[in-house]
């Protein structure tokens, strides 16, 4: 039970995350058994850990997301390269902006408006 829960924790560092998490078990699997179960160990961990990252997470991130099959892998990996680049507003820039709660809020109270007069 350790085991899995360091596992789930470390599969959440990304790039490294995964690897990390295989290097306890493999290790114990070369202390306690021999070298063909070892590399069984490590086998099993290289086909969970493809069969997870490149079946399982597009297929129910698509559908949280409701995006094309095309579009999960570019998102992916171009993902934190198309966020923009954070500036500090001035105070002649922040007497119009919105914080995001703010903007949520305006649209719900919009929602809230359309609803009441569409009845």
């Amino acid at each position: 039970m350790l085991w899995a829960l360091l596992a789930f924790l470390l599969n959440f560092v990304p790039f490294v995350g995964s690897i990390l998490m295989a290097v306890p078990a493999i290790l114990l699997a070369l202390v306690q058994t021999d070298l063909q179960t070892t590399l069984l160990v490590a086998l099993g961990y290289l086909v969970v850990n493809t069969a997870i990252g490149s079946i399982l997470e597009p297929r129910f991130m698509g559908r949280g997301l409701d995006a094309s099959p095309l579009t999960r892998p570019i998102a992916i990996l171009l993902g934190p390269d198309l966020e923009p680049d954070a500036q500090p507003a001035s105070d002649d820039d922040s007497a119009g902006a919105q914080t995001p709660a703010e903007q949520t809020q305006e649209l719900l109270a919009q929602e809230r408006q359309d609803t009441q007069q569409g009845q």
